[in-house]
């Protein structure tokens, strides 16, 4: 299954809806960075850097591409996604 984190409430649902989180600390400093983000004591981006650190570390990060039917005429870049 592939889930699309959009934003920092999506990474909030995603890290509290492991049943069992891979990598315990790094997945309790991603949602810690996540919840401070949520309160103003930590930049938006530096959450997102803990939770990608913490998707990649889970290998729980994929490179998507586009199907070609979505791309633009001038081409489409992929995108990160989790699996």
């Amino acid at each position: 299954m592939i889930q699309r984190i959009d934003d920092l409430e999506d990474a909030v649902d995603f890290l509290e809806g492991l049943r069992r989180p891979v990598n315990g600390t790094v997945h309790e400093t991603a949602l810690k960075g996540c919840y401070r983000a949520a309160s103003g004591l930590m930049t938006v981006e530096n959450a997102g850097h803990a939770f990608v650190s913490f998707a990649k570390m889970s290998r729980l990060l994929e490179d998507i591409q586009p199907d070609p039917w979505l791309m633009r005429a001038e081409g489409a870049a992929g995108g990160d996604a989790l699996v």
